[in-house]
């Protein structure tokens, strides 16, 4: 778990000053990825997950969401990834174990997108864009296709 709360902080932390499409933060994508593949999170958390954030990017560039309905759907899927998050740890004894470092990378992608003066379309599109990376690397690492 150790790698995996280091590639994700480190990515929190750069995104202090950098936006998820900065290369800095892209070159990231693949430590993410492995890391969160060594921790063991399931396979269909993360496609669940990704699967919100791709199908959010869709809808707000087609327009078939609106800025607002945008912001509820990122309220509700920071609260799920916290009950999951809780959930897990119930079942498994410890409160992060498998999703903490997943719950850091979306509450902080959902915190930029929903802050005050931000383009929310263009956080989520870049969001998307680099968690599907992560999603590949993450596949990668498991010998899937």
């Amino acid at each position: 778990m150790s790698n995996e709360k280091s590639a994700v902080d480190e990515v929190v932390g750069l995104l202090a000053s950098c936006s998820f499409s900065d290369d800095e933060i892209m070159k990231k994508a693949k430590e993410v990825g492995r890391a969160i593949k060594e921790n063991g999170t399931e396979k269909t958390k993360l496609r669940e997950y990704f699967g919100q954030v791709k199908s959010l990017a869709t809808a707000l560039r087609s327009k078939t969401k609106t800025v607002e309905q945008a912001k509820i759907e990122l309220y509700k899927m920071k609260a799920r990834i916290a009950y999951d998050t809780q959930r897990q740890g119930k079942k498994k004894g410890t409160e992060i174990f498998k999703l903490g470092g997943l719950k850091k990378l979306i509450d902080k992608a959902v915190d930029r997108a929903l802050a005050q003066n931000a383009d929310l379309t263009k956080e989520v599109l870049e969001f998307s864009d680099f968690f599907e990376c992560v999603m590949g690397y993450y596949t990668y690492e498991r010998g899937e296709s």
